[in-house]
């Protein structure tokens, strides 16, 4: 099998190691190609993962196959592990198909952050939904003082109307009293200089 892309690191070095000869005491796959066999722990961990892994960590490798969800069994005290992909003649096509499994605590906790980030949301929606109520009430404050402002301007105004109309007329009746008392005092007067001419002519 070659390498690609796609083909994760742990799962191409697992498959030089059970294909090498040398390490068929420690690590091999059985006479059906489809089972692995872990014969030799020890060996495993003093040899084989420093030189493939970096590490001497044998439960952080057991892991790792449990992750890529390799089953295992005990076999007359020998550990095998098996997977349908994961076979002696396998393709490239069915080693791609052998995906990591997420861990349980890394599902908890992406649960966990997907339920802190909706919790985030609601209340950022409930905060956003009380500016709105908020800002709709100053504004309809606002309309309705206006409302009350154009309302009283406008009483004012009607007030004020009423008022230049009272002294308007005032001065209109006043000028017409007086322009009726000056007409009749010219009368008047006309009258007494009429009266004047005639004695004088009389006499």
């Amino acid at each position: 099998m070659e390498n690609g892309h796609s083909i994760p690191v742990f799962l191409t070095k697992l498959y030089t190691i059970v294909q090498g000869n040398q390490e068929q005491e420690i690590l091999r796959f059985d006479e059906s190609g489809r089972i692995l066999v872990l014969a030799d722990q020890d060996r495993l961990q003093q040899y084989l993962l420093p030189e493939y892994f970096g590490h001497k960590n044998l439960p952080s490798f057991l892991r790792q196959l449990n992750m890529y969800g390799f089953r295992k069994r005990h076999n007359n005290g020998v550990l095998e592990f098996k997977h349908k992909y994961f076979r002696r003649d396998g393709k490239r096509n069915e080693i791609e198909m052998v995906q990591q499994i997420p861990d349980q605590e890394d599902i908890n906790t992406s649960i966990d952050q997907l339920r802190q980030t909706q919790q985030s949301l609601q209340s950022l929606i409930q905060n956003v939904a009380t500016q709105n109520f908020m800002i709709m009430n100053t504004i309809m404050h606002h309309q309705q003082q206006m409302a009350e402002t154009s309302t009283a301007n406008f009483v004012r105004f009607a007030h004020l109307s009423d008022l230049i109309s009272q002294v308007v007329s005032h001065f209109q009746i006043d000028a017409a009293n007086e322009i009726e008392n000056n007409l009749a005092h010219q009368r008047r007067e006309a009258q007494r200089g009429l009266e004047y001419i005639i004695e004088d002519t009389e006499k």
